[in-house]
């Protein structure tokens, strides 16, 4: 995760991963959230625990849905 901001320390961070089948179907989703803390300017890795690759997975998707952001 990566914060390109200046101001901002970001917290809290939300996602919702999908996985879905060969033929582009949706097989699952999943919500989560990441406990990690990313300052301004920072770069880190975080490792979770999301759900089990449903069967037929031929791709997943990760994306960003929120945060809690305060400044310094």
């Amino acid at each position: 995760v990566k914060n390109d901001s200046r101001v901002y320390t970001y917290s809290n961070i939300t996602y919702q991963t999908t996985y879905a089948a060969a033929d582009s179907s949706v097989l699952a989703t999943n919500q989560g959230t990441m406990k990690l803390t990313v300052g301004p300017g920072e770069d880190q890795t975080a490792d979770f625990r999301d759900a089990l690759y449903p069967t037929g997975t031929a791709i997943y998707s990760i994306k960003i849905t929120g945060a809690t952001a305060t400044t310094q």
